[in-house]
């Protein structure tokens, strides 16, 4: 694991709710990996589709 600053948008602070996580690293950890699986299902559909 490594440590990283980054500024986030006091706006998108509602994602914790949604994401059902208590704290910045958890939230960021979870979008990071939802946008990750939906990138990969998303590819995996693509895949199937084109034969």
């Amino acid at each position: 694991m490594t440590w990283t600053v980054i500024d986030l948008d006091v706006q998108l602070a509602d994602v914790s709710k949604v994401l059902g996580t208590g704290t910045k690293t958890e939230t960021v950890n979870a979008s990071l990996r939802e946008v990750l699986e939906t990138r990969r299902r998303a590819l995996a559909r693509t895949r199937l589709q084109d034969g």
